[in-house]
């Protein structure tokens, strides 16, 4: 009697040890919907996309600010770029079979101009970062399909500098070059667009071409790109 007695209570402890490792595990996967806003917050955690919850919450600091120059800068605009502020952009059809395909959730949107125009450095930046549930919704958002580098004949740059740029998976580097009649001076636009994993960046810095350089451009993407890299 006593060793079947034994066996039922070793039968016992590992059934109880086996439900509290399940009960366990669930605990362990409600924590990661919460601290990550949901399936984007758990991917973050193991390489997938980037967070919801902890985009939401940064990305008005994920953007190029005014104190990340070394000259004086000031914000022209500084706000959030909803889902339908983008269906505004486009007719309302459009941005919402848009919004639909890509699975777009939120935006920031951050436009500066120099204080001082005698300062060196560009008379302008500007810095977008957007938020999707998938990586593959920002790689539609990304594809001739539907990002305006590609839809609007107005936006052909005028020369692609870089089409595999360093940053993220998908990167393209590319200029705008308007020459002011009579003046010989050039103002310049030089404009990164990077992807990285379900996050689509634009940043782009604009001038004349005396003081503003490819590497404005490229500087202000890098620290996107370092920002991004240290949320996930």
């Amino acid at each position: 009697m006593s060793e079947i007695t034994d066996k039922k209570e070793k039968s016992g402890r590992r059934r109880l040890l086996i439900w509290i490792v399940i009960i366990g595990l669930l605990a362990v996967i409600a924590l990661l919907v919460i601290m990550g806003g949901g399936p984007g917050g758990i991917l973050s955690l193991f390489g997938g996309e980037v967070g919801r919850r902890d985009f939401v919450k940064e990305m008005h600091e994920l953007v190029l600010r005014p104190e990340d120059l070394s000259v004086a800068y000031k914000n022209q605009h500084d706000t959030r770029l909803s889902n339908n502020e983008v269906i505004g952009m486009m007719t309302v059809e459009t941005g919402k079979r848009y919004i639909l395909d890509t699975v777009r959730l939120d935006g920031w949107d951050l436009y500066m101009e120099k204080s001082n125009l005698t300062d060196f450095g560009p008379v302008a930046y500007r810095s977008r970062v957007e938020i999707f549930e998938t990586t593959d919704g920002a790689r539609k958002a990304f594809s001739e399909d539907w990002h305006w580098l590609y839809t609007d004949p107005e936006k052909e740059p005028d020369e692609y500098l870089d089409k595999n740029c360093k940053y993220g998976s998908e990167c393209l580097f590319f200029l705008y070059d308007d020459t002011v009649p009579g003046s010989g001076t050039s103002i310049v636009q030089y404009d990164v667009v990077f992807r990285y994993k379900n996050v689509l960046v634009w940043v782009y810095a604009r001038g004349s071409d005396i003081d503003t350089t490819e590497d404005h451009a490229l500087d202000a993407a890098q620290l996107i790109y370092d920002r991004l890299t240290a949320i996930d």
